[in-house]
C-alpha cells in the first residue's frame, strides 16, 4: 500500500482490525511471536515490550498477520481520486471518481481510473490532468515535438502545426540526402549565431552608451549638490537673521529678554512675544483670523513625558498631557518657558483619553478605570474601577454627562457622582473616537463601517451614516461636515445634514489619530501614523502644509488660539503658532 494514497473506508473498520498502538486500521500487519498481538510494522520500529501484556518484542522475530491481511483487503473504500480535504478531514469529491471498491483491488483499479492525475508527456509544465482529460489536451498542446526530434529536429507547436512541418522535415528517415540534412542544419545554426552576435554587438553599444551617460549625470548631480550646499549655507544664515530679528523685536515689546522652554534638561528657544500678555490666546476672539497665505511653525518642544502622548486636553491657558507613562502633566500655555509645573498621578497604566468640564479633569484607559480631578488641587475625587471591560479608547462631556467608549460600547455617567446612567451596547467593533454636534445635542460615535449619531438627552439613535472605511480612529463635527479619520489612510467628509458622502481627502500615510477644525470650520488639522500633522483648507477642500517635526506617530492633536500643539509617540509634545505669510 503506497503510503501517499489517501484512504477512506465506506465503513469504518470494527476494532479487531485496528492496530493498538496508533489505533488505526492496521497498514502492514505483523504478529509479535513472543506474545501473539498484532500490530502495524511500522509501530513496531521502536517497540522493545508489547504494550498490552508487556513482553519482550524483538523486532526480528515479527511475522505478517496474513488473516489480518486478508479481512483488510475485503474492506471497502472510497476510490482515492474522488476524494478531496475540507476542513481537515478528506470528503467525497462531486467531481472525482465515485467508484467503491475492496482494498485489495486498488492497484488494479488505479491502472483504469480514468481520474488518476497525469502529467503531459509533451512538457511537465502543462501541469496535471485528469486521465479521462489527457487525451483532449494532446489535441490541443502547443508543445507536441516532430516526430523527427529524436535524430535533431526541435520543431513544437499544436498538432495540425506538427503535421505540416513534417512533410518538409529535413531530420525526417525518408529524406534522401543526409549530406543536404546537415548541411541545412549548420545553416540553421549559423544563422542563430549570426543573430545572436549581433544582439551582443548591439548590448555592448548600448553598454557604451549608457556608461557615457552616467558620467554625464554623475557630473550634473555633483554640480546640483555644489549648488544646493551653497543654497543651503545662505539659507540657513537668512534664517537665523530672520530668527534673531523675530527675538529682538519681540523681547523689545514684551519682557526685554528671551525665554527658554526646558524640560527633562533640553533647552529650544522661544520668544517670549509668542506668549505675552498682550498676545496672549486666551484674549483670542472665538473664531480664529487666519488670513490666506498663513502658516505655522514649530517654536518650541514640550519633554517630560517617559513613554509615548496618547491625549492633550486645554483648559483656560492650561494643558494636560497624558499617556503610555501614566502620568497626567500640567502646563501654563502663556508661560510654557516654566515648563511643566504639575504631575498627577494615580492611573496604574497608560493613558487614552482625557476631558474637562465642571471645573474638573476626566481621564481614563488601560487599567478600566474612570477618574475624576480636581483642578485646583490635583488631586483624584473619584475613582470608579473596571468601568469597562476593555480599554477606554474615548471620552466627552456635556451637561451633566459623562460619555465613555470602549469595544462595542458606550457608557453615560453622571458627571458629578460618576454613577452609571445609562448604555448603548451592539456597536461595530471598537468605538475609538466620538464627537460632539456643534450645539452638542447629537454625539457621534465612530465604529466599523459605520458612525452613529445619538441624542445626548435621551441617548435615543437618531442616524447612521453607514460606510467602507473601516475602523474610525477619529471623528469631527463643523456646521457643515462630519469628518471621519479611518485606518486606511484617508479623511472623509460627509454632509452634516444629508449624511452623504462630499469627499476624501487624501495625503497621509498611516491611520488618522486625530482631527481638530478650527473654530469656523473653515480649516481642519489632521495627525497621523506618517509622523506629519496636514492642514487643510475645507473650503476648496486643500492641504495648505504640512507639519514634519516628530519621529514617531502623531496620536493626538489640541488647538488653542494660534497655538497648535501635537502629541507624538516619539514622546514629545511639539508647539506651533500661526504666522502670516507675506503676499
Amino acid at each position: 500500500m503506497d503510503d501517499d494514497i489517501t484512504l477512506k473506508f465506506v465503513e469504518e473498520p470494527i476494532n479487531h482490525l485496528r492496530c493498538p498502538i496508533c489505533e488505526k486500521c492496521y497498514q502492514e500487519p505483523v504478529i509479535n511471536i513472543s506474545c501473539g498481538h498484532t500490530f502495524c510494522k511500522r509501530c513496531t520500529n521502536t517497540l522493545q515490550t508489547c504494550p498490552i501484556d508487556s513482553l519482550p518484542c524483538d523486532i526480528g522475530k515479527l511475522v505478517v498477520n496474513r488473516l489480518v491481511v486478508g479481512q483488510i483487503d475485503e474492506l471497502f473504500i472510497y476510490c482515492p481520486f474522488g476524494l478531496i480535504l475540507q476542513n481537515d478531514e478528506w470528503v467525497v469529491d462531486p467531481s472525482g471518481c465515485p467508484d467503491k471498491f475492496p482494498l485489495g483491488s486498488l492497484d488494479q483499479h488505479k491502472s483504469q481510473c480514468q481520474f488518476v492525475p497525469v502529467v503531459c508527456p509533451n512538457n511537465g509544465g502543462c501541469g496535471m490532468f485528469k486521465s479521462q482529460d489527457l487525451k483532449g489536451h494532446l489535441e490541443q498542446c502547443s508543445h507536441t515535438k516532430c516526430p523527427n526530434y529524436s535524430t535533431g529536429c526541435e520543431f513544437h507547436g499544436i498538432p495540425s502545426a506538427v503535421s505540416n512541418h513534417v512533410a518538409d522535415c529535413i531530420f525526417a528517415s525518408n529524406f534522401n540526402n543526409a549530406d543536404t540534412a546537415l548541411k541545412a542544419k549548420t545553416q540553421m545554426l549559423e544563422k542563430s549565431n549570426l543573430n545572436l552576435q549581433k544582439e551582443v554587438n548591439f548590448l555592448k553599444e548600448k553598454i557604451v552608451s549608457l556608461e557615457s551617460s552616467r558620467n554625464e549625470i554623475s557630473s550634473q548631480l555633483n554640480t546640483c549638490i555644489g549648488s544646493i550646499n551653497s543654497l543651503q549655507q545662505k539659507f540657513d544664515i537668512l534664517h537665523s537673521m530672520v530668527e534673531q530679528s523675530m527675538v529682538n523685536r519681540s523681547s523689545r515689546r514684551s519682557f526685554g529678554s528671551q525665554s527658554q522652554i526646558e524640560t527633562s534638561g533640553s533647552t529650544r528657544r522661544l520668544s517670549s512675544a509668542s506668549y505675552s500678555p498682550t498676545s496672549s490666546p486666551t484674549n483670542y476672539p472665538k473664531l480664529e483670523n487666519w488670513m490666506m497665505p498663513f502658516q505655522f511653525k514649530c517654536i518650541g518642544t514640550l519633554r517630560g513625558h517617559q513613554d509615548v502622548v496618547w491625549c492633550l486636553t486645554v483648559h483656560h491657558g492650561k494643558l494636560f498631557s497624558a499617556g503610555s507613562d501614566s502620568i497626567i502633566k500640567v502646563w501654563d500655555l502663556d508661560s510654557l518657558a516654566k515648563g511643566c509645573y504639575q504631575n498627577m498621578q494615580g492611573h496604574k497604566k497608560m493613558i487614552h483619553c482625557s476631558c474637562i468640564g465642571g471645573g474638573n479633569l476626566y481621564t481614563a484607559g488601560d487599567d478600566l478605570s474612570v477618574r475624576q480631578w480636581d483642578l485646583q488641587t490635583g488631586t483624584a475625587t473619584h475613582v470608579i474601577e473596571n468601568a469597562h471591560d476593555n480599554t477606554i479608547c474615548s471620552m466627552l462631556i456635556h451637561d451633566d454627562h459623562l460619555f465613555t467608549s470602549s469595544f462595542s460600547l458606550i457608557k453615560v455617567w453622571n458627571r458629578t457622582s460618576l454613577t452609571l446612567k445609562h448604555s448603548i451596547s451592539g456597536l461595530h467593533h471598537w468605538v475609538r473616537a466620538m464627537a460632539f454636534s456643534p450645539k452638542k445635542q447629537w454625539l457621534y460615535s465612530g465604529s466599523h463601517n459605520a458612525i452613529n449619531i445619538w441624542d445626548t438627552s435621551t441617548f435615543e439613535t437618531v442616524g447612521t451614516i453607514e460606510h467602507n472605511l473601516g475602523s474610525i480612529y477619529s471623528l469631527a463635527v463643523t456646521k457643515q461636515y462630519v469628518i471621519a479619520g479611518s485606518y486606511n489612510q484617508n479623511i472623509q467628509l460627509f454632509d452634516v445634514k444629508t449624511n452623504e458622502e462630499i469627499i476624501k481627502l487624501e495625503g497621509h500615510f498611516g491611520a488618522i489619530t486625530s482631527l481638530v477644525p478650527s473654530p469656523s470650520g473653515k480649516f481642519l488639522f489632521s495627525g497621523s501614523h506618517d509622523h506629519n500633522v496636514q492642514m487643510w483648507n475645507l473650503e476648496n477642500h486643500l492641504p495648505i502644509q504640512t507639519l514634519s517635526r516628530h519621529q514617531g506617530s502623531v496620536n493626538t492633536l489640541a488647538l488653542y488660539g494660534n497655538i497648535l500643539l501635537s502629541g507624538s509617540e516619539d514622546h514629545e509634545i511639539k508647539v506651533y503658532r500661526y504666522f502670516q505669510s507675506p503676499v
